[in-house]
């Protein structure tokens, strides 16, 4: 048996009841499936905020990679991204393992962002190269690098704790939408001549220390975080992920490799990149937080497993209809429509990275492993894009690294054949619903004391009561059949429990309730009283707790006269 919408009718929750044998002392029976449904806003303001660290740290790389983080060291700046990249990789187990076993989790993240961000400030104050050169410059970026997995990691595991899954796919989103946003202005700004100074002081690390700062305003001490986790093997999603990073950088290399060779034989040395020859390279960041935010709004919609279905389908089509973007013309010269293909390249690379990086393997498996999972997650990506980089710039740690020319002959067909193999793969992995509050699987330890736990994060004090005083109201009723019950609570319950019955209800009061909504005492015995008052005009809280309790009561009333009616015939 279940009721919905009759028993309870508040606007913030809606709840299925189980049988009462099955639903007394069992308050999990209720909680599991409860929805919250308003949106987190200032929670999501909280994490969005810390958009300007991530901004801050690609801001910084791209700066490396093109050698004017540190003019004097020349391409010196390579390898100081090599020293962070390791950085960060050695940083990230012992991050997670201190994620998953502290809940000061708001502390580490801001201390790692702000320990990089001050010493930023003291080398642009004393100067580069300064007297400590090249020791400052080396532990700065080793810092930067470190202090970035810190707290990153304590972000991503703090969200997960305070954010059920219908909303973090959008938080996540509009973090990672942000972040690549303020670094698309920060090169802007670059590449146009403008000074990111202000009186002597840098305005990145300004607004960063000042973005991490604000976020203590939300005082994060005060939240509970709860250990939730949604239903699903991470292990089961590691090969359709490896499928996806193997087939886009086939992909990536084989389309680069082929245009390059489209103009070597057109004798045009034009060509650099893609981003160069459509002149939207200053544009490419924000194609990325387009592909990031549709990622959130369909994992969140649609749930995790259509998402990442919907992007390796993407890839798939991407991977089959990109070649037709360039080609020899018969009068020799080469074309190339750079800017269709451009769009649908950083579309694509958003949509997977917002995706894959902060949502799926964060999500899956147990709750008390999170940060560990996160951290192994991010090693492997941190890999896979020190590959790329590596031989996009043909040099590293003076270690050539290059591209076959098989991958400019093939790789293009065995990254559709990958993404053909990853739907495939793909169609049995377990789907992450963001309809469903997240709630611990039997195979996680999961209790009563956990349970309720996650029901007084989401659900406030009154909503408990409402729902005990149900319980109480369904544990009378044992022998009531389902279709008793609906002759009771179905389309005629205005006429079986009419508001006029309820003790302190007159004609007055009662036209009130009906221009409320309300139609008859079913529907106001899952009320509070705080929204109640709210919704009838003149009504005090203390006299909606009056006609509550009066509704209860009739409610309770009538399904015992049912019962023992019943039970009479039988």
């Amino acid at each position: 048996m279940y009721l919905r919408g009759h028993i309870y009718n508040g606007p913030v929750y809606e709840m299925s009841i189980l049988r009462p044998e099955r639903a007394q002392g069992h308050l999990a029976c209720v909680t599991s499936v409860l929805e919250y449904r308003e949106f987190p806003i200032k929670v999501a303001f909280y994490y969005v905020l810390f958009s300007a660290m991530l901004a801050y740290v690609i801001y910084s790389s791209s700066r490396l990679i093109l050698g004017t983080m540190f003019p004097s060291f020349g391409s010196g700046n390579l390898g100081l991204l090599g020293f962070g990249i390791l950085a960060a990789v050695l940083t990230l187990l012992p991050a997670g393992v201190l994620a998953d076993h502290t809940r000061y989790l708001y502390v580490i993240s801001t201390l790692g962002a702000l320990a990089p961000l001050l010493l930023g400030m003291a080398i642009v104050f004393a100067g580069s190269p300064g007297p400590d050169t090249p020791t400052i410059e080396t532990s700065f970026t080793i810092l930067l690098f470190s202090g970035a997995a810190f707290s990153l990691v304590s972000w991503c595991v703090q969200l997960n704790k305070t954010v059920v899954a219908r909303f973090r796919g959008r938080v996540a989103a509009s973090f990672l939408a942000v972040s690549l946003v303020i670094f698309g202005v920060y090169s802007a700004l670059d590449s146009a001549g403008f000074s990111l100074y202000l009186m002597h002081m840098p305005i990145p690390e300004i607004i960063t220390i000042a973005a991490v700062l604000t976020r203590l305003a939300f005082r994060p001490w005060r939240w509970s975080l709860h250990k939730l986790a949604v239903k699903g093997e991470a292990r089961s999603y590691f090969i359709p992920t490896l499928l996806v990073m193997a087939a886009y950088i086939l992909w990536y290399f084989g389309t680069q490799l082929s245009i390059k060779e489209v103009f070597r034989l057109a004798v045009d040395p034009s060509y650099v990149s893609l981003g160069q020859y459509s002149g939207l390279s200053l544009y490419e960041p924000g194609f990325m937080a387009v592909g990031v935010v549709f990622a959130g709004l369909i994992a969140d919609t649609k749930g995790r497993k259509t998402a990442l279905t919907f992007g390796v389908l993407l890839l798939g089509l991407l991977s089959i209809f990109g070649s037709l973007a360039y080609y020899n013309a018969e009068d020799g010269s080469a074309y190339l429509s750079a800017a269709p293909l451009l769009i649908s390249e950083r579309f694509v690379e958003g949509f997977l990275l917002g995706l894959m990086l902060l949502l799926i393997w964060a999500e899956l498996g147990s709750p008390n492993t999170k940060g560990r999972r996160i951290a192994a997650m991010w090693i492997f990506f941190i890999g896979y894009i020190a590959l790329l980089l590596a031989v996009s710039l043909g040099v590293w740690f003076g270690i050539d690294w290059y591209a076959p020319d098989w991958v400019r002959r093939a790789g293009i067909q065995f990254a559709i054949l990958l993404t053909l193999v990853t739907l495939y793969w793909s169609a049995p992995l377990p789907e992450i619903l963001g309809k469903e509050l997240e709630m611990e699987d039997l195979s996680l330890d999961f209790d009563e004391k956990l349970v309720r736990q996650t029901a007084e994060a989401f659900v406030g004090a009154e909503d408990l009561k409402s729902i005990r005083s149900q319980l109480d109201i369904l544990g009378s009723t044992e022998e009531l059949s389902d279709k008793d019950m609906d002759e009771i609570l179905g389309p005629d319950f205005d006429k079986t429990l009419p508001l006029g019955g309820i003790p302190g209800v007159g004609s007055k009061m009662e036209q009130r309730l009906r221009e409320a909504g309300y139609e008859s005492a079913a529907q106001l015995a899952g009320e509070t009283p705080q929204r109640l008052s709210e919704k009838v005009k003149g009504l005090t809280p203390a006299k909606a707790e009056k006609i509550l309790e009066g509704a209860r009561v009739a409610v309770k009333k009538a399904l015992k006269s049912k019962s023992k009616k019943e039970g009479g015939r039988g």
